[in-house]
């Protein structure tokens, strides 16, 4: 143990004070292997976390600063030039802050934050009711036909403001990338809660719908159409699923693509 290794146990059986201790040894052995692995994998996800950072955070800086340099040196010589050259910089901004606030959220997600894990048993119709209220006038702007399929009396154990966050970020990604028509469906079998959002539009690539729900991780594209996406948005989703037990996926169907998250029945 010393040494850092954890593979070794005392095998003593005996049932006196000496069988105690090693029985005692060998689960803080154990219990020290767990806490080392999870240490490294959050030490290896936080590098990971942060090399990808840095490299999302190049583009909108350079954008700004191009900007800035651009009114210093008066290339915006002209009201509506010096107007278009502010509203770029502010844009970028939000688009820095947006970026930093998703990856600070997956990171407490990753490590479980315990202020995080207040679960409690609620009724899905609240969730319903401030989806709808969000975005309701969204729908309306981009001519999106919404509707909810669920069966009545649906509860669900879990914390109610991540898994808000979770079906907002599948509906804001359907907005995006859709073509006009997204249901949010709540099924439930003998052992698990099912919510999907489904968008109308193309189908994901097989070789790639495995891969992304991994942070940073785009479509091509969505790389190409979309500046505003950070790629962070499913990377939550599933850090959500997991803390709530259960995993989050996605399918192509006929018509669009499907995106899940299973949890547990209460």
């Amino acid at each position: 143990m010393s040494l850092l290794n954890f593979n070794q146990h005392i095998n003593l059986k005996s049932k006196d004070e000496l069988g105690s201790l090693a029985e005692s040894i060998n689960t803080l052995s154990e219990n020290l292997k767990i806490s080392m692995e999870r240490l490294e994998k959050n030490i290896l996800f936080q590098k990971t976390l942060s090399r990808n950072l840095s490299h999302q955070l190049k583009t909108p800086i350079a954008i700004i600063k191009g900007h800035i340099e651009g009114l210093i040196y008066s290339v915006a010589d002209t009201p509506d030039e010096k107007n278009r050259y502010v509203n770029i910089i502010v844009n970028e901004c939000d688009r820095l802050d947006s970026i930093i606030k998703e990856m600070l959220t997956l990171s407490r997600l990753y490590i479980y934050d315990e202020k995080l894990l207040n679960f409690e048993t609620f009724d899905f119709d609240i969730i319903c009711n401030d989806i709808k209220s969000r975005f309701s006038s969204i729908f309306k702007s981009n001519n999106i036909k919404f509707e909810i399929q669920k069966p009545e009396n649906i509860y669900i154990k879990g914390n109610p403001d991540l898994i808000y966050h979770a079906i907002s970020n599948y509906i804001s990604n359907a907005i995006k990338y859709g073509n006009g028509e997204i249901k949010l469906i709540i099924n439930k079998d003998n052992k698990n809660i099912i919510i999907s959002v489904f968008n109308s539009g193309k189908n994901i690539p097989k070789n790639e719908l495995e891969n992304i729900f991994e942070p940073f991780y785009k479509l091509n594209y969505a790389r190409k159409n979309n500046e505003s996406s950070h790629g962070l948005g499913l990377a939550i989703v599933q850090s959500i699923a997991k803390i709530d037990k259960g995993k989050a996926y996605a399918e192509n169907c006929d018509k669009g693509i499907i995106f899940k998250i299973e949890i547990p029945s209460p």
